[in-house]
């Protein structure tokens, strides 16, 4: 995020506006992990639920694609980004941590692969920020 923070803050005369504008993707996901078993029918189950999230991240991604990239839009999309990520992140953790057999060895194995792979991440997700915006001019 810290190279995509330099390269929108450089495009914009307000500092504080392209860091407003990068916000908006975690405080979707705040809101959306925070309150998505109140607002969320209780009849959907963590798959139901994981779905629902990453049809609306993948949608918000889509557009983002296609409309113009005004800040309202920027901001918008990346907030319907954070909204989906937060529906479908918890879901999915839930999902993982189900699959492993109560009381077998294996019960720590699907966490500590979920660990992993945010581990892993968050180490490959800033290189390739970096490595993608040393390469453009």
């Amino acid at each position: 995020m810290a190279s995509l923070s330099v390269r929108v803050r450089g495009a914009s005369p307000d500092d504080a506006l392209g860091e407003l504008m990068l916000s908006a993707l975690p405080a979707g996901f705040g809101v959306a992990a925070l309150s998505a078993e109140a607002v969320l029918p209780r009849r959907l189950g963590n798959r139901e639920r994981g779905m629902l999230g990453a049809s609306v991240c993948v949608l918000a991604l889509g557009l983002l694609v296609v409309v113009p990239l005004s800040a309202a839009w920027v901001v918008t999309l990346l907030a319907l980004t954070g909204l989906g990520l937060g529906a479908y992140i918890p879901a999915n953790n839930t999902v993982i941590m189900r699959s492993a057999p109560a009381g077998s060895s294996t019960t720590q194995m699907p966490g500590a692969a979920a660990n992993s792979s945010r581990a892993c991440a968050a180490v490959i997700t800033p290189s390739k920020l970096t490595l993608t915006d040393s390469a453009w001019p």
